[in-house]
């Protein structure tokens, strides 16, 4: 009987250990961050202080034109507000607000975090203003008084029947720019029993103000710049019409300072509020957020281009002298011997050294004006850009001057592009494909353009032998054979569900990004019948895969909200190793690995490095035998 015993118990064992062959733990572990959406900027001292999407950063701005970061604290979620008291900086997201000691600028750490959703905050004379959301459509107004060691107590909450984008405070009156109901003024001397003294309808949303003296200066959406008479009742004195949609302000002597969302800001001579007059305007990256001026200087955080630093000591011709953490939304990134180069859309290239993953560093920086980078290859010492009217060559052999050294316009909207020998294949939006002679980068010259009779939005593009495989944008796959330029012809081609957006290559298979429906995976073995092996790899409705990375047996899965990665060993049936929500603050923009390491761009928090390791609980078949 014992011996039966035992023979069922090694049977057992056998069958579990062999089971385990096939799983697999895997663990990932945050190292580095650079960029992200700015969209707050404040000053104390010699001491700039902003964010990088979810990262609080400071930067020594003794030298305006060289900012020097010391320090940063991951506040794990996008930073709206933040404002600085001495040794202190109040920041608020959407988890809570916090008090940061900033004593010691290089290592800041969080003293004291309240939960809570906090969309505003400032501060005046030893309390804390701070906008709180109850739920979608309640807001309320918090006091917080500040305790000698840094930490506060709440004093009163004040209820509000608006949404609020910004607070300031002066002179015991708290000034609450609110959308669509204007320009509100509460007067907070008793700090106990706040109470409403005026509201102000804008006829407009009312995103920022600005005080200096008696009046106030609202940035009013598309109605531009208003200025109200604030002595007593709230009254119009004047008012200047911008060019885009003003969202935020500041005031400094005789200016206004106005950054406007569609990538400009004016400054505007207000010596008269009855009649300002514009003095210059100038493009600077799409969605201005906050403006910070101080002397001949302008800090402007935007969400397309990171801080910029202007010099205005000549308000008719300011220009930028500095950008800082100016990784925006990421379309694209490729890595090459340490260096990550990014297609930024709007924003421009810019290029990482990310050889220290714990401390990237931006060395590179190129906008061009007006167009909106999709992809970026690099080869050699050239960078090949294409961004939507055509392909630009950039020399990056020096990357803090780069200059660019070639562009060829195409008919269509370039989104992707690869290079083989002297070749760019250009991915041409309903143009097709479009072949480029780089032999000369000064002169690139068209020699072919495959245009299919049928509807077709191309995206992006891989080259391997003979053949293109290429991305019609919202469909799926078309393998091209491009043996013969000059003849370029359609062989095969899989149509998918969801909304196909991006691919990669790895061997005989295809991996595509396919929206709703997750990741698919295509055999190409036989070009003229790609086959659908497998799809709705980690993907859902209301999370849909964004963006692809295939390395080894493993598939990285970027998603709207969260990161994914599988074992596809065997491709018919992936096995989840590992996911989360938590690594992402926008969505996946772009994904890239090399060895254990691990780069993604998120939509609103810049380049994120990850380490990643893989536990394979596994063991030889043989293995469970021998120990019996």
């Amino acid at each position: 009987m014992l011996q039966y015993q035992l023979h069922v118990l090694k049977t057992m064992l056998i069958t579990i250990l062999s089971m385990s062959i096939f799983a697999y733990g895997s663990s990932i572990e945050k190292t580095g961050h650079y960029g992200g959406h700015s969209t707050i900027t404040k000053m104390n001292g010699s001491y700039l202080f902003t964010n990088e999407g979810e990262t609080f950063v400071i930067y020594d701005k003794s030298d305006p034109k060289h900012l020097v970061k010391k320090g940063s604290v991951g506040m794990e979620s996008f930073i709206e507000d933040l404002d600085v008291n001495g040794n202190y900086v109040y920041i608020t997201n959407d988890r809570g607000w916090f008090v940061v000691n900033v004593q010691n600028v290089i290592h800041p750490y969080i003293q004291k975090m309240i939960t809570g959703t906090y969309v505003a905050v400032t501060h005046d004379n030893g309390f804390v203003y701070l906008v709180k959301k109850m739920n979608e459509t309640q807001y309320a107004m918090e006091i917080w008084r500040i305790s000698q060691n840094g930490d506060p107590v709440k004093q009163t909450t004040y209820q509000l029947d608006v949404q609020v984008h910004k607070l300031i405070v002066d002179a015991d009156k708290v000034y609450l720019a609110a959308y669509d109901s204007g320009l509100i003024i509460i007067d907070v001397s008793n700090k106990n029993s706040p109470s409403e003294l005026a509201r102000y309808s804008t006829n407009c949303y009312a995103m920022d103000v600005a005080i200096a003296g008696h009046f106030a200066y609202v940035a009013n959406n598309n109605d531009g710049l208003l200025i109200l008479d604030v002595s007593v009742l709230p009254s119009e004195v004047g008012r200047y019409k911008t060019e885009d949609i003003a969202d935020a302000i500041d005031v400094n002597g005789a200016y206004a300072y106005i950054g406007e969302r569609y990538n400009i800001y004016e400054i505007v001579d207000i010596s008269n509020n009855a009649d300002p007059k514009k003095v210059s305007k100038n493009f600077v990256g799409y969605g201005v957020k906050d403006i910070l001026v101080d002397g001949n200087y302008m800090y402007v955080a935007n969400i397309g281009g990171g801080l910029k630093v202007i010099d205005i000591s000549d308000r008719t011709l300011p220009h930028v002298v500095g950008v800082y953490n100016s990784i925006s939304s990421g379309e694209n990134m490729h890595i090459v011997n340490g260096y990550a180069y990014i297609a930024d859309g709007s924003n421009g290239l810019v290029i990482v050294d990310i050889r220290n993953k714990r401390l990237p560093v931006q060395v590179g920086y190129l906008q061009l004006i007006l167009s909106h980078i999709y992809d970026v290859k690099v080869s050699g010492e050239f960078a090949y850009l294409v961004s939507g009217t055509g392909l630009t060559i950039v020399d990056i052999s020096k990357p803090d001057n780069l200059q660019i050294v070639g562009s060829i316009s195409t008919n269509g909207t370039a989104k992707g592009v690869y290079i083989k020998g002297n070749y760019a294949y250009v991915a041409d939006g309903n143009n097709g494909l479009v072949v480029i002679d780089i032999t000369d980068k000064s002169a690139p010259s068209l020699i072919g353009n495959y245009i299919p009779s049928d509807s077709v939005d191309y995206a992006d593009i891989v080259v391997d032998g003979n053949f293109a495989y290429v991305l019609n944008l919202g469909d799926g796959l078309v393998i091209l054979n491009i043996s013969d330029l000059n003849a370029v012809s359609r062989v095969g081609n899989v149509s998918l569900g969801g909304y196909p957006s991006q691919l990669v290559k790895n061997g005989n298979y295809i991996y595509i990004a396919t929206g709703q429906n997750g990741a698919s995976i295509i055999d190409i073995s036989d070009k003229t019948n790609p086959i659908l092996v497998q799809g709705n790899i980690g993907g859902y409705r209301f999370d849909p895969t964004t963006y692809v990375e295939i390395a080894g047996n493993y598939l990285y899965v970027g998603n709207m909200y969260s990161m994914r990665i599988f074992n596809i060993t065997d491709k018919n049936d992936p096995k989840l190793l590992w996911s989360s929500r938590n690594v992402t603050v926008g969505k996946v923009n772009t994904l890239k690995v090399e060895g254990d390491w691990l780069y993604m761009i998120d939509s609103t928090n810049g380049l994120n490095i990850f380490k990643t390791t893989y536990v394979p609980f596994i063991l030889p078949a043989i293995v469970p035998y021998l120990l019996f």
